[in-house]
């Protein structure tokens, strides 16, 4: 074992050596120094802490500024990526009755399709689908509140197609658009499709998207006033929080100069009007607001009400303007603070240069020999130590593995090697948990679609590598709204992990299981033919069929139906994924329940 070193005990031996040739050498010009150049040191800690809190308060704002533009924009690419879907995904499921209905006529594919997309619903049931023929007639209207429950779908088209010129002509050249561009995001006032006013419209994110066959166009639209309030309550409080206990005091004002939040919190603001805290000073906050629009802020002097108080603070202010919502956000740091912190660091430096002053004429003529040959010695010693832990460190930070014990020299340097070793064991620990959940479904703990995807594509690959063909088994629990609507979600959950475990125990360990959507699972048979992946999905079908759960005095039966495609290089796996999908929805359409292999 290396021997241990004390660090105190080397910096004692250093103190004693180098700081008393220090002293010597400085102290006599320290001793020399004149009351003015105190004064001069003195004056230089005040601004300096000054143009600290200056600093800071610009940062705090200019920060708090970029986290509402961040926001912002997050929430309006959410809301967009969010409405996109909900229509992409209502356009494939009516190009599927489309496809996989030819032989029905053209009212009844219209009909199965309006019935299909109704029943659509998201953001807490608000947002839903509508569909606007060539003509530029409602087929199915967006569902909206002031609708009654009880009004016929007929009634409800007949008063959503009442519109104005101005209402048909904004449909007319919403449609021309979607017709060239196939999709189309249309953001600002729109008019409201389903008001019976023709002439009032509404401040809206919408997503168009063409469904070539029939000329229809489908899409969904949401209120921005909606999603613009859920991210303005979100960053009020995310900025009420931060700034919580610190000396630098963030406070919110909307353009009509309300205060949205102070410090304390949003709950304690007694006076709403920002001219209020300010009284003294209302035209220099109608002069920082115009700085604060040409982009020409400073840190200004002002009166600040004091609520608790009841009594005006002098502070330093500053404010900027916040560009999407046009808010003034601003903080401020009393004159007071600033004056006491300036007070603590003069007698805190004053009380230091009259201790060393003392310290060094006692000290001054005994130290000075000893300080010189101590110091040289001792300061090659603790370099000497220094550097070897660092390039320990160092080592041991490129190459990810612990720092070995005995490899230190120093006791406390041990110690701080412990430290790094932790740190590095929770790192891997970490990367280890971040990379299990980015790989599984946390209600099933099957692979999620993202690793399933991964897990794919090297099948794929070793397939043209080796010509192995491989299956691909996509399941879906038949009926499955029907358990949540009749047992509640809680039971739907029971049943998608009662369907995960089967498939868990009845496969084999080369196989992969995905949840690959809500109710669906995608399994993959490595090097396993057509007729051995029907037994397999017949298999783990009947499992399920026999398989009960009891829910209160009742009991739970649920089965699934499979489709099957087998993958032997020849195309691409997403048509592949696609034939399994086909084959599965020719299963749903032929009872469900059953096995459908797409080859055959």
């Amino acid at each position: 074992m290396t021997k241990k070193h004390s660090l105190p005990a080397i910096y004692l031996r250093l103190s004693l050596g180098l700081s008393t040739l220090i002293v010597l050498l400085v102290g006599a010009a320290l001793i020399t120094l004149n009351t003015q150049q105190h004064n001069e040191m003195v004056e230089q800690v005040s601004q300096g802490i000054s143009a600290q809190l200056k600093s800071a308060m610009t940062q705090q704002v200019d920060s708090s500024v970029e986290l509402a533009d961040s926001v912002y924009h997050g929430a309006t690419k959410a809301l967009k990526a969010q409405l996109a879907l909900k229509v992409r995904q209502a356009h494939q499921q009516a190009s599927k009755i489309l496809k996989h209905n030819p032989d029905l006529p053209l009212s009844r594919q219209k009909e199965l399709i309006i019935d299909t997309l109704r029943a659509i619903r998201f953001n807490d049931g608000q947002g839903s689908i509508f569909i606007v023929d060539n003509e530029g007639k409602l087929q199915l209207p967006p569902a909206h509140p002031t609708i009654s429950k009880t009004k016929s779908d007929a009634s409800a088209a007949d008063s959503s197609t009442a519109t104005s010129a101005e209402r048909q002509q904004f449909i007319t050249n919403t449609l021309n658009q979607v017709k060239t561009q196939d999709e189309l995001y249309i953001e600002g006032l729109t008019p409201a499709l389903y008001s019976s006013d023709p002439f009032q419209t509404e401040p809206t994110i919408s997503f168009y998207k063409m469904l070539e066959p029939l000329g229809w166009v489908i899409g969904t639209k949401a209120s921005t006033d909606a999603f613009e309030s859920t991210a303005k309550a979100q960053l009020i409080e995310i900025l009420t929080k931060l700034q919580a206990n610190k000396p630098i005091k963030l406070f919110i004002a909307d353009e009509n100069l309300m205060l949205l939040a102070l410090p304390e919190s949003v709950n304690s603001i007694n006076e709403t009007d920002l001219d209020k805290m300010l009284p003294e000073n209302k035209q220099l906050v109608k002069n920082l607001i115009q700085l604060a629009k040409n982009n020409e802020n400073r840190v200004v002097e002002a009166r600040w009400l004091d609520q608790s108080t009841n009594s005006y603070t002098p502070i330093l202010l500053y404010i900027s303007l916040e560009p999407n919502w046009q808010w003034l956000i601003g903080s401020y740091v009393t004159l007071a603070e600033i004056e006491q912190e300036i007070g603590l660091n003069k007698s805190r430096l004053t009380e230091q240069v009259e201790e060393k002053l003392l310290e060094i004429a006692a000290i001054l003529i005994i130290a000075y020999l000893i300080a010189v040959m101590i110091g040289l010695m001792f300061y090659r010693k603790i370099r000497w130590h220094f550097s070897l832990f660092i390039e320990r460190l160092q080592s041991a930070a490129n190459d990810n593995h612990p720092v070995s014990s005995d490899l230190i020299s120093i006791q406390e340097f041990d110690t701080l090697a412990q430290t790094m070793n932790e740190q590095l064991n929770k790192r891997a620990k970490l990367q280890q948990d971040l990379e299990q959940l980015a790989q599984k479904d946390p209600l099933t703990d099957l692979f999620n679609r993202r690793r399933m995807d991964e897990l794919i594509s090297l099948e794929v690959a070793r397939t043209k590598r080796n010509k192995r063909p491989f299956c691909l088994v996509l399941g879906d629990i038949d009926h499955f709204k029907s358990v949540n609507d009749n047992y509640g979600h809680e039971v739907g959950d029971q049943v998608i992990s009662a369907v995960a475990n089967i498939l868990k125990t009845s496969l084999r360990e080369q196989d992969s299981i995905a949840r690959w959507g809500g109710e669906e699972f995608l399994i993959m048979l490595p090097d396993t033919a057509m007729e051995q992946a029907e037994s397999v999905a017949n298999k783990i079908r009947l499992l399920c069929e026999n398989h009960t759960l009891s829910y209160e005095d009742k009991q739970v039966r649920f089965t699934l139906t499979f489709g099957i495609e087998e993958f032997d290089g020849s195309t691409d796996i997403k048509s592949a994924i696609a034939a399994a999908d086909d084959a599965l929805y020719e299963g749903k359409n032929n009872g469900r329940n059953i096995v459908v292999c797409n080859s055959r």
